[in-house]
């Protein structure tokens, strides 16, 4: 048997038979009876899968299958008596009854010209098809309109057959009409034949039984009808099963009531008191929630499924009250020595702190680790109690030294912190010992922080003392004396590092070649003998003082017009001078050694023991060319460099030799090998 969809309105099986009371053979004369079947399936409305009809008085039956469901008697002769029994037919409509609108197939064995017309109750066409169509099943929509009751015909050369449509619900005031939706082809089709006995009789006051099937149940009717008929099938007519209880949720004031879902139940109904007629009806749902209830106390409740057949027994349902539940936090929970912590309590209307407080956040500055007791009481007046607790830890006793505690300018100092797990210092660094190089008498300050989170802070001093003349500096593992003349504090030595002040390595550069195609940063010592280095320091190229890296931070290579500074002042004090001079001021820079002698007057190599009057200490280190990178003029001349360039190939320079009196001013190509001296910034 074929099955098909089924829709929760009410579905009727039309089996229209008309009554041939007299008939010869020239014409017919019928009356029309029409059988109306519907059914509750488990107590709801349903379609039937088919009908069944026996004629208990003559013998003989008929199947009606879902949706060819109508069988029509044709007034045009006895063999036509039952037409459209293998062939053309037209289903029931479905759904019926509808609300907006309706379908409608037609089978045809043949390809044909149909109409199809579609009348009210009082005769009116409200609606008309006409086409000519391929063998198969077609399939049409009706859009209903302002009529409850509708005749749909469907008519060709060979064929007649009608049906009887029901809308429910609000009609529309639109006009009604009907939409072709397409064909199925044979090849698509199987269509399901009848099975009934030849020319079914039937006469006026036969016994018939009528036996509805749905879903492999049925139930059977039978009768003696004498006109058209309304038949309703109650097939497998059962009430629900009795519910079974859920979990529960129970609060203060109220019960979240719960139970399973029943099966073939439409609805539930609960009530208080153990009468289903004055129960309140929840529909589908399976909770419920019952409020304004006393805290603590025992509940019940009883439930019932029903459907359209009955009521089930009731479930009792038992559950009882919650107390108050209180919750109490600390925000944070764990805080340092004099800090404060908000205590939050919730789940009550009103609260009473221990601490005498009565809001629900209180403020605290415990000195110790201390616990807390709060009491809410709700709106129902239930009351409950809860405690928190708030950790003190102490704070760390932080200390800071420094060593040593008083520097020379430029010199540096180690700050050294203790007593915490981590240090934050305010020169950014965080780690316990630090070192510094003050450029005048500084505060440092350091806060230490414990594993608990704790901080606390501690101070150290670093007194500058720095004296030019008296401090030295160290850089690159050479430790320089200084010397003040006028208002410039110089280094007493000429330079002789091997990195920048950034830690980067200078090239060392001995080759003769590479040393004149060099246009970076280099070095050498005189003759590339290391120990030349040690007596008069190293000789660069002007690129390396171009870096502004080459000297220590704080110092810098003088530039053109620093060094006019120092000669200035120098032929302006008349202690400096040779043979009343002011321009013999050579002698006064130079060093009392290494210096090659001359017989000249107020020349450097004159009696070298009157040099150096101002402790320059100015060294003839000599000089490497530019144009083969051969080394010259070591113990009789003295370069050093200026950081002033002079063109793009060439920069300024001072120079001392052996044979003047006087301080030479020049420039160089920069591929030159010359001494440096630093000034400080």
């Amino acid at each position: 048997m074929k099955k098909f969809t089924k829709n929760r309105k009410i579905i009727p099986v039309s089996l229209i038979i008309m009554l041939l009371t007299r008939f010869n053979a020239i014409n017919l004369n019928a009356q029309e009876i029409s059988f109306t079947f519907t059914a509750n399936h488990t107590c709801e409305y349903t379609a039937l899968d088919s009908v069944f009809v026996e004629n208990l008085t003559q013998g003989g039956d008929t199947t009606l299958y879902y949706p060819d469901t109508v069988l029509t008697l044709v007034l045009t002769g006895i063999d036509q008596f039952l037409t459209g029994s293998n062939n053309f037919y037209v289903s029931q409509n479905y759904p019926n009854p509808f609300e907006t609108k309706t379908n409608i197939d037609v089978f045809l064995p043949e390809c044909d010209n149909i109409t199809i017309d579609v009348y009210d109750l009082l005769g009116r066409k409200v609606a008309n098809y006409e086409g000519s169509h391929e063998s198969g099943m077609q399939h049409f929509t009706f859009i209903g309109g302002n009529s409850k009751n509708y005749i749909l015909t469907v008519s060709s050369k060979k064929y007649l057959q009608y049906i009887q449509m029901i809308q429910f619900g609000e009609v529309s005031s639109g006009v009604p009409y009907l939409e072709y939706n397409g064909t199925t082809t044979m090849n698509s089709i199987k269509i399901k034949q009848k099975s009934l006995q030849s020319l079914f009789p039937y006469n006026l006051g036969d016994q018939l039984r009528f036996t509805g099937y749905d879903s492999g149940d049925y139930a059977s009717i039978i009768d003696t009808p004498f006109g058209s008929k309304d038949y309703f099938f109650d097939i497998n007519h059962m009430v629900p099963t009795t519910p079974t209880a859920g979990t529960h949720i129970a609060g203060e004031d109220q019960i979240e009531w719960h139970w399973n879902t029943v099966a073939d139940a439409d609805g539930y109904k609960y009530n208080t008191v153990n009468d289903y007629t004055s129960a309140t009806d929840n529909g589908t749902s399976t909770s419920y929630i019952q409020a304004g209830l006393d805290c603590e106390t025992n509940y019940t409740l009883y439930v019932w499924a029903y459907n359209s057949c009955g009521a089930s027994s009731f479930l009792e349902l038992n559950e009882q009250t919650s107390s108050i539940s209180i919750t109490a936090s600390a925000s944070p929970a764990a805080i340092c020595n004099g800090a404060t912590s908000v205590l939050t309590a919730s789940g009550a209307n009103t609260y009473s702190w221990n601490t005498g407080g009565n809001t629900a956040s209180i403020t605290v500055t415990p000195s110790a680790t201390t616990t807390y007791t709060v009491t809410g009481t709700s709106t129902a007046g239930c009351t409950g109690t809860a405690t928190v607790s708030v950790t003190v830890n102490p704070l760390p006793s932080v200390s800071a030294t420094a060593s040593p505690a008083a520097i020379c300018n430029g010199a540096t100092s180690v700050l050294t912190a203790s007593g915490a797990n981590t240090y934050s210092w305010n020169t950014g660094d965080n780690t316990a010992s630090i070192t510094v190089t003050p450029s005048s008498t500084t505060t440092y300050s350091v806060t230490g922080t414990s594993t608990a989170n704790c901080t606390n802070t501690a101070s150290v001093t670093v007194t500058n003392v720095f004296t030019c003349g008296t401090c030295t500096v160290t850089y690159d593992g050479v430790t320089y004396n200084t010397v003040a003349i006028g208002n410039q504090c110089w280094f007493k030595e000429n330079l002789r590092t091997t990195k920048y002040n950034d830690g980067t390595s200078i090239p060392n550069v001995t080759a003769t070649s590479t040393w004149t195609s060099t246009t970076t940063g280099a070095y050498c010592c005189y003759s590339n003998s290391t120990s030349n280095c040690s007596t008069y320091g190293a000789l660069y190229n002007w690129y390396a003082v171009n870096t502004g890296k080459l000297c220590p931070s704080g110092w810098h290579v003088p530039s053109d017009g620093e060094w006019t500074t120092l000669t200035n002042y120098l032929s302006g004090n008349s202690t400096y001078w040779c043979g009343g001079n002011s321009s013999n001021i050579a002698k006064s820079l130079a060093s009392t050694t290494s210096w090659s002698t001359s017989t000249t007057a107020c020349a450097i190599g004159k009696d070298l023991s009157a040099n150096n009057s101002t402790g320059f200490s100015a060294l003839p280190g000599g000089d490497r060319a530019s144009s083969d990178g051969s080394f010259y003029t070591l113990g009789i001349h003295g370069y050093w460099w200026s950081s002033t360039e002079n063109d793009g190939s060439s920069a300024w320079y001072r120079c001392l030799i052996y044979v003047y009196a006087d301080v030479y001013r020049y420039y160089f190509n920069k591929s030159y090998g010359f001494s440096v001296r630093c000034l400080r910034d």
